[in-house]
């Protein structure tokens, strides 16, 4: 079935946006949008590891980010972000 303006997601944003999103996702009124979790998640620990660097302890990142000291010492792994990179920035 196609989109119609009775469409609950029609009503919310209107028709014509309705209509581009079902467009954009298969053309029917019922479609999943992806979530982005994975480049979300990138992205945050991109930003943890530049928060390192700049001089944020393990304890401050893991309770701003809700998460473990670590869950922050993989992520900080997995950039390769080390003491001597945060000490690099000081000088």
């Amino acid at each position: 079935m196609h989109m119609t303006p009775e469409h609950v997601l029609a009503r919310l944003i209107g028709f014509d946006l309705a209509l581009k999103l079902s467009a954009e996702f298969g053309g029917m009124d019922h479609f999943d949008i992806p979530r982005a979790a994975g480049a979300l998640r990138m992205v945050r620990n991109r930003d943890i590891a530049e928060k390192f660097i700049k001089g944020k302890t393990l304890r401050q990142l893991a309770l701003e980010y809700l998460m473990t000291e670590r869950a922050i010492q993989k992520i900080l792994a997995e950039y390769g972000t080390s003491q001597t990179d945060r000490q690099a920035v000081l000088f």
